[in-house]
């Protein structure tokens, strides 16, 4: 008898969470999408509208990504949550050869990276490889 009870017990158990994960998949799927501006400014990405979180913040197709290593400060400053002290130290800190160097070389937080690591490229500043391959090679 306690064992029919056990099992009747568990089944009920693995019901429910199926249809509370059910249930929980519908909701996130039908939750209305924060919008997202799809004005493109001259070489960079429009600045995504209201305060969603740091995953919400996806690039359009259509959108060209800002470069971090050749934008310009009001470029940069479009970007969500860069304001203009920020702008000025990802210039200073350039070359970057890759997104995961603005936190590296302590430029922006792990949040601010995170909001923005869709947006961005880090893509090479001159089109001439040697020029580029200088930047690098070079000691400060």
């Amino acid at each position: 008898m306690k064992t029919r009870f056990i099992a009747l017990a568990l089944s009920v158990t693995g019901l429910l969470s199926a249809a509370n994960s059910s249930l929980a998949a519908d909701n996130k799927a039908n939750a209305p999408q924060p919008a997202a501006s799809k004005a493109v400014a001259s070489k960079t990405s429009a600045k995504p509208v209201g305060k969603a979180s740091a995953s919400k913040y996806k690039a359009d197709p259509n959108i060209k990504l800002v470069n971090l290593n050749a934008a310009t400060r009001e470029e940069l400053m479009k970007l969500p949550g860069i304001s203009a002290v920020e702008a000025d130290k990802i210039i200073a800190a350039r070359p970057y050869g890759s997104k995961g160097m603005l936190v590296s070389k302590n430029v922006l937080s792990t949040e601010q990276a995170m909001q923005i690591k869709d947006l961005v490229e880090a893509g090479k500043t001159y089109k001439d490889a040697k020029k580029n391959a200088a930047l690098y090679n070079t000691k400060k």
